[in-house]
């Protein structure tokens, strides 16, 4: 932060950016979106290391006593010329293969659309940067106009959290009539990740709570 321009707290993202998964349909005639947690862990590094499992980067996963994990290391002989930042490069047909198409589905890409399919081949291209960081805001900004679903960057605090209550039959079809206008809008899976939920709320553990109890091994 003390290097990057302190009236635009946004400028990171030009070097560094944090997405989420999110998904929707309509259950019963009724829309329904809900975020997409995944468990497993993985890694691609450069088109050329891919790492995958279970394991955690702490103590828990890695001391080697603690919980049961499974991670794969992937590498193999370069296998086919790539682009890299504009430049070419030996990579692993392997990695470059399942990160393009782990691409391709998040940034709801299908094969018939040979220009985008043809952006994912050079991951460090500003292109690609700036197509995932415009297709996940259009999804964000969606999913707040119909669902006005959490976490969102625009609740920095509790109150501006919608509370839990059952919707009315008007609020219902309200909801419905934007999503059924507004759903082809949502392109893959891609969202941001909101990095100001709750900027406003102190959410360190309490001297009383229950965290504070068990000891820190337990965690880490």
């Amino acid at each position: 932060q003390e290097l990057l321009d302190s009236t635009n707290p946004d400028l990171f993202k030009r070097y560094i950016s944090f997405f989420s998964l999110r998904t929707h349909e309509l259950i019963n005639s009724i829309p329904y979106t809900e975020l997409i947690y995944i468990h497993s862990k993985l890694m691609i590094v450069d088109d050329m290391y891919v790492i995958m499992g279970s394991a955690n980067i702490n103590d828990r996963s890695m001391i080697g006593e603690r919980d049961s994990e499974f991670a794969v290391i992937y590498k193999e002989e370069p296998m086919e010329v790539a682009m890299m930042n504009g430049e070419e490069m030996k990579v692993s047909r392997f990695a470059k293969s399942l990160r393009v198409n782990l691409f391709k589905e998040h940034l709801g890409i299908d094969d018939t659309q040979k220009e985008l399919c043809e952006l994912m081949n050079d991951p460090l291209s500003d292109e690609l940067w700036e197509f995932m960081n415009e297709r996940a805001l259009k999804n964000t900004l969606t999913y707040r106009e119909v669902f006005n679903c959490y976490p969102d960057d625009t609740m920095i605090s509790f109150k501006d959290v919608p509370k839990q209550s059952e919707m009315n039959e008007n609020e219902i079809a309200i909801m419905k009539e934007k999503y059924m206008r507004l759903k082809d809008d949502i392109k893959g899976h891609i969202v941001q990740f909101p990095l100001w939920f709750l900027k406003e709320e102190i959410l360190e553990r309490s001297f009383f709570s229950a965290e504070m109890l068990v000891p820190i091994k337990n965690f880490v």
